[in-house]
């Protein structure tokens, strides 16, 4: 399935135009070599120890750290992605989201990496 996001205000007309953007594009960057869907949920789910909270500030950190650079909007949104999945949970301190792994979220984390 493709989603395709466009700014309220947009024309039929100009939609037309436009060229398809490929999925890594959609995620953020990865730079060195292309990660699938599954490759960034496995890093991201893995920050996460036993009942830990982390905001997503440190959670875009912690993936520069390894070598993930995405910009801030793409970890964000994929946090946002994994709290609707019910992979995360979340909570908002001091104006933040804080983000913490659920049971659905380990379990998936451990099928994931079975099936690698």
């Amino acid at each position: 399935m493709t989603r395709c996001y466009f700014k309220p205000g947009t024309c039929v007309a100009e939609m037309a135009d436009l060229t398809p953007v490929p999925k890594l594009l959609l995620v953020g960057l990865w730079r060195g070599s292309e990660m699938d869907y599954n490759q960034l949920k496995i890093r991201v789910l893995a920050l996460f120890r036993g009942s830990q909270e982390l905001p997503s500030e440190q959670v875009r950190d912690l993936l520069l750290k390894s070598k993930v650079e995405l910009s801030d909007k793409a970890v964000k949104m994929a946090l946002m992605r994994y709290t609707r999945q019910g992979l995360l949970s979340r909570s908002k301190k001091a104006g933040h989201y804080h983000y913490r792994l659920t049971e659905k979220g380990l379990a998936r984390l451990e099928w994931l990496a079975k099936s690698k």
